[in-house]
C-alpha cells in the first residue's frame, strides 16, 4: 500500500517493478490529479493517459480538469532526463518519476554513452532526485538495473528512500488490485 502525504515534504517512495511501476504510477498520479497538480517524468515513454483518464472516470466527471492537473514531460535520453530534473523547480506538488532508468539502459546498451559518463549521469540523478524530495513528496518508478553505475543508484535511493516497494509480476491467477491509500480519496 502506498501511503502518500503532499505534507510534510521529504517523503521518496521507490517502487520496483518490471514494468517500473507503470501500472502503480498511473493510479496513483490519477487519485493525486484528483487532488491537486501533479508532476510526471516519464523516462521511458510509457504514461498512458488512456488509462488515467479511465481511472479518473471512476471518480469524478470532471475528466478534464484532472488531467489538466497532471504536468507531464518525457525524456526519451539520459542527458534529457538529468535536463529536466535539473529545470524541475521546487513546488510541494508531488512528483512522480515513470520508468527511471529506461533511457540510462537503451543509451548503456547501444554503447551510446562511456561507463565515465554513465557514472557522471548516475551521481546527477541522484543530486537532483535528493534535491526535489526535500522540497515535495517523490516516486519513482525502478526497473532492474544492469549497468554498475545504474545499480549504484539504485542503491543510494534506496537508502533515501522512506518506503520501498517490490511488486510481483502478475500471475496466473488472478491477483487483487493494489490500492492505494491516499488522503481525501475514498
Amino acid at each position: 500500500m502506498i501511503s502518500l502525504h503532499p505534507n510534510p515534504p521529504g517523503q521518496l517512495i521507490l517502487i520496483h517493478d518490471a514494468k517500473a511501476a507503470g501500472k502503480a504510477l498511473l493510479t496513483l498520479a490519477a487519485h493525486l490529479a484528483l487532488q491537486g497538480p501533479v508532476y510526471v517524468l516519464d523516462g521511458g515513454n510509457s504514461f498512458d493517459v488512456y488509462r488515467v483518464a479511465r481511472l479518473l472516470r471512476r471518480h469524478t466527471v470532471h475528466i478534464a480538469h484532472c488531467l489538466d492537473r497532471i504536468w507531464l514531460r518525457r525524456a526519451f535520453t539520459p542527458f534529457q532526463l538529468v535536463s529536466q530534473l535539473e529545470q524541475t523547480a521546487v513546488s510541494p506538488h508531488p512528483l512522480l518519476i515513470l520508468d527511471l532508468l529506461a533511457t540510462l539502459e537503451t543509451a548503456v546498451s547501444e554503447a551510446a554513452i562511456r561507463p565515465s559518463v554513465a557514472q557522471h549521469l548516475a551521481t546527477a540523478f541522484y543530486r537532483e532526485i535528493a534535491r526535489l524530495q526535500s522540497h515535495r513528496p517523490v516516486v519513482v518508478g525502478l526497473r532492474t538495473a544492469v549497468h554498475p553505475a545504474w545499480q549504484r543508484l539504485v542503491q543510494q535511493l534506496q537508502h533515501l528512500a522512506n518506503q520501498r516497494l517490490h511488486l510481483a509480476p502478475p500471475t496466473a491467477v488472478s491477483a487483487p488490485a493494489m490500492q492505494l491509500a491516499l488522503p481525501g480519496v475514498s
